[in-house]
């Protein structure tokens, strides 16, 4: 999964975002057991559209990882596309992005990716 849907802006971090509450807590679930990712180490960021109540998607996305709000960042509302200011894809507990700062992890998973090849 992190092969198509994960991404890295530097060689120091992980990242995998999804609105799909299923394949974010297998990432979850690979982060800590396959990788053996320290809790402290996660941070969580919310992408939400406008009028979505920012408190239920904390909520939300922290029941489901088990990440405390104190290692959320800020959360971004994402501006409509349209000229009518209307969305399109309303995603009603926004997008999760999650993301563990560790170069170890990162080469420990692209030698996984590699294997996979």
């Amino acid at each position: 999964m992190y092969w198509a849907e994960g991404h890295n802006k530097s060689n120091y971090t992980i990242e995998f975002s999804n609105s799909n509450p299923k394949m974010i807590s297998l990432m979850m679930r690979f982060f800590r057991e396959i990788l053996s990712i320290k809790e402290e180490k996660f941070r969580c960021k919310m992408t939400l559209h406008p009028g979505i109540k920012e408190e239920d998607c904390f909520k939300f996305w922290s029941r489901l990882t088990k990440v405390p709000k104190n290692q959320f960042n800020k959360t971004w509302v994402k501006p409509p596309k349209s000229r009518t200011g209307k969305m399109h894809n309303i995603l009603y507990n926004g997008t999760l992005n999650v993301r563990v700062c560790d170069v170890n992890k990162l080469r420990q998973l692209k030698g996984y990716i590699e294997a996979l090849k």
